[in-house]
């Protein structure tokens, strides 16, 4: 370990920060990561859009997030239990059943043909940094005594639901890789039982919109089972829609208060398996969340989605940052934008109006 430099708190004027605005993140900078050589993400938002194609990094990008905002708090949560442990080693483990590299050696996320990568993000008010070396395999840290932060939630692809025992018996059990830590944190954060005490008004009325949209039903806890609930009739989860369970988890995830003001909530393709009413459906709750005071990310390959965002942007005038990721010979690099200002031009918007396009050549027989 190398004796880390004396560290020091934020300063939203050099660092881009946006701390006025309550977000838990203000920046993430990272060098070397797998396919980034430098990104410099300076100016978060409580809504935050990530697109780009294939393998440019978007989950990657939501990983790391993840790992630097849930090793914060499990860092807090044990730092005056028994066995404390330093930020450094809850990062590290975190990021390596996160992202598991080969064999769980970090050197396998640095860019290749490059000997280290380097991460630094401003949390909270605090500055968290991270580097690792490839030969010899280094670490070093900074971090600033920073007050507790929300819990940070990750939400993957595939609904975790159906899967639950199965995902808990290779993980838990066996400590077998392949589902990572987003689907055991998430079936953790589900289990929690709902608290009681009255819920934030604004979070009431995104219970209330969830609940219209799963047709007036929920996700209820039968027994040790989940099932979907509606007019009096119980459905397997089996039988469940994957959209109203993706949906459905949302909605305990507030009541047990897992999402709450000053929570962080990253969702990977919140479009899969949905339909496109749903998809729309679930942007506004997910707007809805970041005004609530919960920060969103959302990594997504939807026009319906990412319209609707801007839309939403745009009714309300709330800063909402875009991150458009595309590859370049020197690694993946990102533009940002603000949704609230218009739609800039990306390859979800070109490949709309081709089809659009192509519709009108076909109507008029060219």
């Amino acid at each position: 370990m190398i004796d880390p430099p004396l560290p020091t708190p934020c300063n939203p004027s050099d660092r881009g920060g946006n701390r006025g605005s309550g977000c838990v993140f203000s920046s993430l900078e990272l060098t070397n990561f797998t396919s980034f050589a430098q990104l410099d993400w300076l100016d978060h938002s409580a809504m935050n859009v990530i697109i780009g194609e294939n393998d440019t990094g978007k989950t990657h990008l939501l990983k790391m997030l993840y790992s630097v905002g849930r090793s914060i708090n499990l860092f807090v949560q044990k730092r005056d239990g028994p066995q404390p442990e330093a930020w450094v080693d809850c990062f590290r483990n975190k990021l390596s059943w996160t992202m598991q590299p080969k064999d769980f050696n970090h050197a396998h996320l640095i860019r290749g043909g490059q000997e280290s990568l380097k991460m630094k993000a401003c949390v909270g008010g605090g500055e968290f940094s991270f580097s690792v070396s490839v030969i010899p395999e280094t670490f070093n840290e900074i971090s600033f005594a920073v007050n507790p932060i929300g819990p940070v939630v990750f939400f993957p692809p595939k609904e975790i639901l159906t899967a639950m025992h199965a995902i808990e018996a290779t993980r838990r059990r066996m400590e077998i890789a392949g589902f990572d830590d987003t689907y055991l944190d998430l079936i953790d954060d589900f289990r929690a039982a709902p608290t009681y005490g009255k819920i934030e008004p604004k979070l009431e009325n995104i219970l209330t919109t969830i609940k219209k949209t799963l047709h007036n039903g929920e996700i209820a806890e039968v027994g040790s089972k989940f099932v979907y609930q509606r007019e009096g009739k119980t459905y397997s989860m089996s039988l469940t829609s994957e959209g109203f369970k993706k949906i459905g988890i949302l909605s305990r995830l507030i009541l047990n208060r897992s999402l709450t003001q000053g929570s962080v909530l990253l969702v990977d393709e919140p479009e899969v398996n949905l339909h496109p009413q749903a998809i729309i459906a679930l942007a506004d709750i997910l707007f809805a969340l970041s005004q609530a005071g919960i920060q969103v990310y959302a990594a997504t390959h939807s026009y319906f989605f990412l319209k609707r965002i801007e839309q939403l942007a745009r009714r309300t005038q709330t800063k909402t940052s875009l991150v458009d990721l595309r590859k370049s010979p020197t690694g993946v690099t990102a533009t940002f934008h603000d949704l609230r200002n218009e739609m800039p031009d990306n390859p979800i918007l070109t490949q709309s109006e081709y089809l659009l396009n192509e519709d009108i050549r076909l109507d008029w027989g060219e």
